[in-house]
């Protein structure tokens, strides 16, 4: 994007007059070029986080993959996070179809599509 401003200040700086195109300048570098930075900060983080989702999914397919009968709680001690998120990251996995639960609640398996 900073070199699209480039090329416009070269190309508009011998049609404005200085003043203009001081304030023009000023304006550009004071209010437009730091909004496009901050909004490509925001897509890094977008893409942080979903790499960041899709990390986690494949840990817990991983360990359901190595213990098709691990209970919440072992998976919990396992991946490091509370009992609740690891239900959260289950439900989220079964509505997305990547896993599916066979068999009564206690003794079921887990088995990854």
């Amino acid at each position: 994007f900073e070199n699209f401003v480039q090329i416009y200040y070269e190309d508009m700086e011998h049609r404005l007059r200085e003043n203009t195109m001081r304030t023009k300048k000023f304006i550009i570098d004071l209010k437009i070029i730091p909004y496009f930075k901050k909004k490509n900060e925001i897509n890094d983080v977008s893409q942080a986080a979903e790499q960041y989702v899709q990390r986690t999914e494949e840990v817990f397919l991983n360990a359901l993959r190595n213990n098709p009968y691990i209970s919440r709680k072992e998976l919990s001690k396992l991946i490091m996070i509370s009992e609740d998120g690891v239900k959260y990251q289950l439900k989220k996995m079964k509505i997305k179809g990547l896993i599916e639960h066979i068999g009564a609640s206690r003794g079921g398996y887990w088995e990854v599509k």
